[in-house]
């Protein structure tokens, strides 16, 4: 439940009271996976169940952090405990061979020399971490940041902000899987637009619920299928940039 002490923390910092049945309730996003480590989307749920608005973001950037606390955010971020607690020896061993692994959140109280973070694996409460040994165990997460704030505050300040994913090439061969990619995302968005109750029509009619992409996917205008293509890609290259491969399963 350490994890959990983060948000619990937060909502008694927003004046929202925590009782143990909702950390009971919530007791699945302390759960780890087989390699010990954290489910990174599953940080904030407990804030998001109280009223909260959380946002979550990959590579994030201590000029990131900086930016959500002077607008009164919350920021959690998780990282590799034990690159800020044991020795470091060990954990680069550990991430050579066993892999980066996150298991562990902290609060982010202020940003100085070091960073001073709320540290439920401590009793004493803020704890100090120099910036380059943080950094370090930041890494291991991707540099996975939670924000959390009311969704008045949020809504006045947000920038949609997506990954830049211009350093993500593809091989060529994933161009087969692209137009898979594109031709499904359009047949989910027309199977839901029509259990709506839309229909074709030539133009746009929104009292109406006529639109005239409820086409085949073949039959759409070159710049409607690049929107989908460009969806596609974004996808694959979202999955290559945060670790995880594509094959392709070659039937024998």
């Amino acid at each position: 439940m350490k994890n959990l002490s983060c948000e619990e923390y937060i909502l008694q910092k927003f004046g929202i009271p925590v009782s143990e049945e909702d950390l009971a309730g919530a007791s699945n996003v302390a759960e780890k996976k087989a390699d010990g480590s954290i489910i990174l989307s599953r940080i904030g749920a407990l804030c998001a169940g109280k009223g909260l608005c959380v946002s979550r973001k990959y590579y994030a950037t201590l000029n990131d952090i900086k930016n959500a606390l002077d607008t009164g955010s919350s920021v959690i971020v998780a990282l590799d405990y034990g690159e800020i607690d044991d020795n470091e020896v060990v954990e680069l061993l550990e991430d050579r061979f066993v892999g980066e692994i996150p298991d562990h959140s902290v609060v982010i109280l202020s940003l100085d020399k070091d960073i001073v973070v709320y540290n439920p694996n401590k009793a004493d409460g803020a704890v100090n971490i120099p910036r380059e040994r943080f950094i370090d165990a930041w890494r291991d997460s991707k540099f996975y940041m939670v924000t959390v704030n009311t969704f008045d505050k949020v809504a006045a300040t947000y920038t949609p902000a997506p990954l830049d994913l211009e350093d993500v090439e593809l091989m060529d061969d994933f161009d087969e899987l692209t137009e898979a990619l594109a031709e499904n995302t359009h047949e989910v968005w027309s199977k839901g637009r029509m259990r709506e109750g839309w229909t074709y029509g030539p133009c746009r009619d929104d009292a109406n619920k006529k639109h005239p992409d409820l086409l085949p996917y073949a039959a759409l205008s070159d710049g409607e299928k690049e929107y989908d293509r460009a969806t596609a890609i974004n996808a694959i290259k979202l999955i290559a940039k945060l670790g995880y491969k594509i094959s392709k399963k070659i039937k024998k």
